[in-house]
């Protein structure tokens, strides 16, 4: 029996030194598999957090530039407010205009103008001859043939051309809103 206890044996020998083999191969494929899984993970890892350093700075751009605008959005407020105040200012100023000053910007302000023909409308508040006005026109060197309207109109300072239903408002509010966009960027300029 001892041929047979030797085959038993070899086969016995042979078959653990299979089964070492495919448990090392195993444990080889495993630890690879493991390598490869945990390499996988961190280049996973490193690509989560590259987005989240992304996502971080763009929302903190994001938050700076939110900021930046509000902040932007609160100067252009306060220069406006700052700018209500200054025209305000200065139509209280034209229309508290006492009789002596108000001849003096008609007469200058109608020079400019060289109207013809033309009926005057005053404020309520003022009363100028024409012959006055028309004479210091002719001085000037312009036609003065004004008329003065019979109608007299409530506003606060200013005139009012009339010639043919066609009405050119010269009233302080119209001329400064005319002009306010022109002026707007010097009153800037000498308040800030």
């Amino acid at each position: 029996m001892s041929g047979l206890d030797n085959l038993t044996s070899k086969i016995i020998k042979d078959a653990q030194a299979r089964a070492l083999e495919i448990t090392d191969a195993a444990d080889a494929q495993a630890k690879a598999i493991v390598a490869e899984a945990e390499a996988e993970a961190a280049k996973e890892k490193d690509r989560i957090l590259a987005d989240a350093d992304t996502e971080a700075a763009h929302a903190a751009e994001q938050i700076t530039l939110g900021k930046t605008l509000a902040i932007r959005d609160e100067n252009l407020e306060a220069k406006q407010q700052m700018l209500d105040k200054v025209f305000t200012a200065v139509m209280d100023s034209l229309n508290a205009m006492d009789q002596a000053a108000f001849e003096k910007f008609l007469i200058a302000h109608l020079t400019a103008l060289d109207p013809d023909g033309e009926e005057l409308i005053l404020p309520e508040r003022f009363s100028i001859g024409i012959d006055k006005i028309n004479a210091a026109l002719k001085e000037a060197g312009k036609k003065g043939n004004l008329v003065m309207s019979a109608e007299k109109r409530a506003i606060s300072g200013g005139f009012i051309l009339c010639k043919n239903g066609i009405e050119q408002n010269n009233t302080f509010e119209s001329l400064v809103n005319f002009h306010r966009y022109d002026l707007e960027s010097d009153v800037l300029k000498m308040l800030y």
